[in-house]
């Protein structure tokens, strides 16, 4: 996902989140993927 982002460079410095928020969401995402996953298995 970032690489499409790097992408859009006339937006530098236009970031609608921090870096460290960004990691933040990632490593949330990450966390909850596998519950997600179980969830649509068991549905």
């Amino acid at each position: 996902m970032k690489n499409l982002l790097s992408s859009f460079d006339d937006f530098e410095g236009k970031d609608i989140i921090s870096e460290i928020d960004f990691q933040d969401y990632c490593g949330r995402y990450l966390d909850l993927k596998p519950f997600v996953v179980a969830m649509k298995e068991y549905v």
